[in-house]
């Protein structure tokens, strides 16, 4: 099979973007379309790579499988090693305990499943797990245990009923996706079956070349083509973001983009000779390396100082990425590939097997132990070790089994029958309900006010990262439908989200941490408020509306503020700045004369200071930015109910 440098120059447009995307740098927020570049890409070179053996009666499953091994285990198994100190001694041992799960899953591919099973909003988050990224290796080793052995059963002669078996492979898996992206979004982001689709893109597309055997088109229709291909990329990149669903059919954007980069770009074309630059064909090359070592350096860094990383420190991490993954490509990738006398494939499937149990061990050892939990608590100091502990159980617990609700406190995540059965018995009994809806800050805010009970007919609609600022908003738009049709039951409805979706960091970056660590005024982001405020004013044609403003929150994790054990206050800057994004939304309000909609300062409903994070004992937050039980109790024993018209 003929090397093609513009498919690794590719390669380089696919790892960037997933590296500047696990970073945090926002102008990436959709990078993380670049591993299904990858996928793409890979669909298209092993098939062709087959279909070539198929032709010269040279294939084999054995040196196929052997060819994966080398080409995977060798870089991966290194990483994993290298990672077992640095997960030892950064994390704690709920989280180190995970790692050692992830060992395991790693180690025989189905990482994938773990983290889908370990998957939710209020899950650790995924740019603190060292090996989150293996999920994709996973995905792709599970579609080559049995692609190849179709090849097995369908020889040459019979390739075009192999080619329409994988059509209608294609079609029912994007069709899934795009339904589980919207019922399903773990598992479709996830597991192999709504992914399958992408990987088949390629292998299509080397059936047809196989096929066709198409001769050269125009000079002026490859390079408009690619050119295009490249750009519905590029717009992939900075249109997307963590609200859009993925993958479903707006991820055709992206596959049909690398499809045409594959198929029209050649040395012949302006982006074929842009794609071969020595630099980008060498980033190219270690790609496979840099994919595997940036995360982890990322995560480890995470636990070290903070979730918030600055952008210098963001670049010293990706430059010794670099350095590492050029280390891995020409010290462990390249030897394993080339040096075929030395690492025979009986040795390499006998190295293979080793290391993967090897590595898996450590794993099971390091997760049957719980993360070395009892050695670790025990030397801590005795005070720090009832904190620690009431953390490990605050954090712990399923934020939404913990969620109030008896007959008529009604939470839901969704306008459906089951809710609106649930409404309707309870308006014929009590008359008009109080709704509260946002996103998990409001999930606490109707846990507060249910747990006051001074309020019989409570409606709780919210859920993790539903906010109307986004381009995909949940269930704001059946809310929407059904508060209009049932405005008369409705005495009032208050909205409350976080802050950190308002403002953005001095580098543009939104939910950013550095944004609360900053001195001096918020910098808000207007377009989110004029989004927020225009749906709510759409509400308030009918229902008299109030918004609650942002509480605060904390800048540092909380395990690592505990286990500091200095400063055991939420942060002084975090509460100002908290106080003036409030008054920043307030003066939109005035200036704008916004009507319609009453705006509340948090100060206002209740007031929060430096020594609320610990009351009488209790840890008032579970996390960096959601109230616990305890402190959802004290919140409600202290409210202002009247400074939202209640």
């Amino acid at each position: 099979m003929q090397y093609r440098k513009e498919i690794d120059g590719l390669r380089a447009l696919a790892v960037l973007p997933v590296v500047f995307y696990h970073s945090g740098i926002e102008f990436f927020a959709g990078g993380y379309i670049g591993v299904d570049v990858f996928f793409v890409i890979s669909g298209y070179l092993i098939t062709s790579l087959i279909l070539n053996e198929v032709q010269q009666d040279k294939f084999n499953i054995l040196s196929f499988y052997e060819r994966r091994a080398r080409r995977l285990l060798p870089a991966l198994f290194f990483l994993m090693i290298i990672c077992i100190p640095f997960a030892y001694y950064l994390l704690i041992p709920a989280d180190l305990k995970s790692f050692g799960a992830s060992l395991i899953s790693t180690s025989f591919f189905f990482s994938n499943i773990l983290f889908w099973q370990e998957s939710g909003y209020f899950g650790s988050p995924s740019d603190l797990k060292p090996l989150i990224h293996t999920w994709s290796l996973a995905v792709e080793e599970q579609y080559y245990l049995f692609f190849p052995l179709l090849f097995l059963f369908f020889k040459r002669n019979f390739l075009n009923r192999l080619i329409l078996i994988l059509i209608l492979i294609w079609f029912t898996s994007l069709i899934l996706s795009h339904w589980a992206a919207f019922n399903k979004p773990s598992a479709n982001f996830y597991l192999l079956p709504t992914r399958i689709w992408e990987i088949l893109s390629g292998a299509l597309l080397s059936f047809f070349i196989f096929k066709k055997n198409p001769t050269g088109c125009n000079i002026l229709v490859k390079n408009s083509l690619s050119i295009f291909g490249f750009g519905l990329i590029f717009v992939s990149i900075i249109l997307f973001d963590d609200t859009t669903p993925f993958p479903s059919f707006y991820t055709l954007l992206p596959v049909a983009g690398t499809l045409l980069i594959i198929h029209f770009s050649d040395d012949s074309t302006l982006l074929g000779r842009l794609l071969s630059k020595r630099y980008l064909v060498f980033i190219g090359l270690i790609s496979y390396s840099l994919y595997l070592w940036h995360q982890p350096v990322l995560a480890f860094a995470r636990h070290y100082v903070g979730e918030s990383l600055s952008n210098i420190t963001i670049l010293v991490l990706l430059v010794i990425s670099l350095g590492i993954s050029i280390f891995s490509y020409f010290f462990v990738e390249t030897p394993f590939r080339r040096e075929k006398k030395k690492f025979t494939q009986s040795r390499i499937f006998l190295l293979s097997i080793f290391f993967m149990f090897f590595v898996s061990s450590i794993g099971y050892w390091i997760n049957k132990n719980e993360g070395f939990r009892e050695s670790f608590v025990k030397n801590l100091e005795t005070d720090v070790q009832q904190r620690f502990k009431q953390y490990e159980d605050n954090s712990s617990r399923d934020f939404f089994t913990d969620i109030r609700q008896n007959e008529c406190h009604i939470w839901t995540n969704k306008v459906n029958d089951e809710f609106v059965s649930k409404f309707s018995r309870c308006k014929e009994s009590l008359g008009e309900a109080i709704f509260v809806i946002g996103d998990s800050h409001a999930i606490n805010l109707y846990n507060i006010i249910s747990e006051n009970n001074n309020i019989q007919f409570l409606v709780g609609i919210s859920d993790g990262g539903c906010r109307p600022q986004h381009k995909w908003a949940c269930f704001y738009e059946d809310l929407l439908n059904f508060l209009n049709t049932h405005d008369k039951y409705i005495e009032k409805v208050i909205y409350h989200q976080s802050g950190l979706y308002l403002m953005e960091d001095r580098f543009g970056n939104i939910n950013s941490l550095e944004a609360l660590k900053e001195k001096g005024p918020p910098i808000i982001t207007y377009a989110a408020l004029e989004k927020t405020i225009s749906y709510l004013q759409s509400v308030a044609k009918k229902i008299e509306v109030n918004w609650l403003g942002p509480h605060a929150e904390n800048s540092q994790k909380l395990d690592k503020k505990i286990l500091v054990n200095k400063g055991l206050v939420l942060e002084e800057n975090s509460i100002n700045k908290n106080r003036l994004l409030n008054k920043e939304i307030s003066k939109f309000f005035y200036d704008n004369k916004i009507q319609g909609i009453t705006f509340t300062s948090y100060d206002e409903f209740f007031l929060i200071d430096g020594d609320f994070f610990i009351q009488d004992n209790c840890l008032t937050y579970r996390d960096l930015d959601h109230f616990s039980i305890c402190g959802e109790k004290k919140i409600s024993q202290q409210l202002n109910l009247s400074s939202v018209g209640l």
